[in-house]
């Protein structure tokens, strides 16, 4: 279960087809309970096979996820404004068990699994993991060795080996992919692009996704935007609307 925080534009994609998947989009519930820092945290155990999170509180939450999406979906929950509450009540411990894992995985934990992983393809595939986790932010050769606790330059050609690219080319066509995601699915300016997605100029970011996409950003962006036809994943989004009574 990932979460992504109100007006975060985002990219589904999966390698097969078949795949299913559910939105739970929250109105008007307050105060997001969660940092950047804590989502991106979450999130980031979501993404590694190596992390596990199959406790009693995982479960717990899937079948909370579950529990609501069968209320919602069966109309349940329309009918009845006990079962509306009893929707907003799982959400609220869905909250509180994400709050519960995040803390229990304070104190290094991921640290020391840093620590005690093979130098090897292992080492790569824990770079990409952190870069599509940091890339928003300024990532420099010497801290991705820390990470996988090589010598910077054994780095660069330990990842070129397994990905034929250096780790700062795939931090740059991660960077590009995801600004064309933004300039897809948000109003965000060029400017405020070039911030979100870790360019450090305008400059410097529109001859570069030009280069790559044949366009300047702008020009891409009205060509999405003129596009009639976009294809899209099957899926359902839940729209919870918390109301405040007297």
């Amino acid at each position: 279960m990932f979460i992504l925080s109100a007006s975060t534009p985002h990219e589904l994609a999966c390698s097969y087809d078949g795949i299913q998947f559910l939105f739970i989009e929250i109105d008007e519930w307050g105060e997001f309970p969660f940092s950047e820092e804590q989502v991106d945290q979450w999130n980031f155990k979501q993404s590694r096979k190596d992390v596990n999170i199959k406790t009693l509180e995982a479960s717990a939450i899937l079948q909370s996820i579950d529990f609501v999406y069968h209320l919602q979906s069966t109309g349940s929950a329309l009918r009845d404004s006990n079962l509306t509450d009893v929707c907003l009540l799982e959400i609220h411990k869905i909250y509180r068990l994400i709050a519960h894992e995040l803390e229990a995985s304070k104190g290094g934990t991921l640290s020391r699994e840093l620590k005690s992983r093979p130098k090897s393809r292992e080492a790569v595939d824990l770079l990409i993991d952190y870069m599509d986790w940091k890339y928003k932010e300024d990532v420099s050769l010497e801290e991705l060795a820390k990470v996988v606790y090589l010598h910077p330059s054994y780095l660069v050609r330990l990842f070129k080996k397994h990905t034929n690219m250096t780790p700062f080319e795939y931090l740059r066509d991660l960077r590009l992919k995801a600004a064309a995601s933004y300039l897809s699915g948000s109003d965000l300016s060029i400017r405020d692009v070039v911030q979100q997605t870790g360019f450090n100029s305008v400059h410097y970011f529109t001859r570069l996704f030009t280069s790559s996409y044949g366009q300047s950003p702008a020009e891409w962006r009205k060509l999405m935007r003129r596009a009639t036809a976009a294809s899209k994943l099957p899926g359902e989004t839940i729209r919870l609307r918390h109301k405040s009574r007297p």
